[in-house]
């Protein structure tokens, strides 16, 4: 299996090496980068993220502190499987934090942030349920109480941030992107687009430009041309905020509640109608 994903991935990173790309990741540090990077992911940025955030941190710390207690041969403890788990997943966590530190180090190599890091955000939840069956198998009754009471926590504190933070329409990561597809539907209901083989020239904000173009490509969107960049003639426009001041002739149409966005049209364009305050 291993030999496989080297076959995969060495090709790819020499691509990436080859076009100065292997750039994705924190440089401030690995407590900055690549723990408040879960910390936000797994709040999903919520309104009480930087209330919580401290609480989680000093979960996660208290997790780890737990698991070397736990590895330690103990007679208390009578469930052996676990506690072997533990120790496996305690090592291979501290290890991986260890190896991100010294290939930054070493190499400088980014910090793993985000979904690069994501494998560690897991193995400390697994972590988090052996060390709950390894103490609800002690013979201290405190310790099972203390196990019990902190796994049904738990449970019950993610369940509620699971249906305070669920979204189906687009993630954190892609935020920017989170009105596009409602874009394009506007922007294909002016008509103009059908208007015999003329095609719409769009401009973008550049961090929006790649979502544009993903759909333009995988849907087959005829009536749409490549998405250009920057300042210059077209028929519409889909910018950020901070963009908005460079508009020239067009005209706003729609702003976009989640992100901001603003699609601008030309007056002259077919279906065009009274702005959108």
């Amino acid at each position: 299996m291993s030999s496989v994903v080297a076959l995969y991935a060495a090709p790819a990173i020499r691509r990436l090496r080859a076009r100065n790309a292997l750039t994705y990741g924190g440089r401030s540090g690995f407590w900055s980068d690549t723990v408040d990077s879960l910390l936000e992911c797994w709040l999903y940025a919520q309104s009480y993220s930087a209330v919580f955030q401290p609480i989680i941190r000093g979960v996660a710390l208290l997790a780890l502190a737990i698991a070397v207690f736990v590895a330690v041969p103990s007679r208390d403890l009578a469930t052996p499987q676990p506690i072997y788990s533990v120790r496996a997943l305690t090592a291979i966590l501290l290890l991986g934090a260890l190896g991100t530190v010294l290939q930054h180090s070493l190499f400088d190599a980014p910090f793993l942030v985000n979904r690069t890091a994501s494998w560690m955000l897991l193995l400390l939840l697994l972590l988090l349920v052996l060390e709950v069956e390894v103490g609800l198998s002690s013979g201290s009754r405190l310790w099972r109480a203390a196990s019990k009471t902190c796994g049904w926590t738990a449970v019950a504190a993610s369940v509620l941030h699971a249906a305070l933070a669920a979204n189906t329409s687009f993630a954190i990561l892609q935020y920017p992107d989170a009105d596009t597809k409602a874009m394009l539907r506007d922007l294909e209901a002016l008509e103009a687009p059908h208007a015999g083989e003329r095609r719409l020239h769009l401009r973008s904000s550049w961090e929006l430009t790649p979502a544009i173009e993903f759909y333009r490509v995988t849907r087959a969107v005829k009536w749409l041309d490549p998405v250009a960049e920057g300042p210059g003639p077209s028929d519409a426009a889909f910018l950020s905020p901070k963009d908005l001041g460079s508009s020239g002739r067009l005209m706003v149409w729609r702003r976009y509640p989640i992100t901001g966005n603003t699609l601008l049209v030309a007056p002259d364009l077919r279906g065009f109608r009274d702005p959108v305050p």
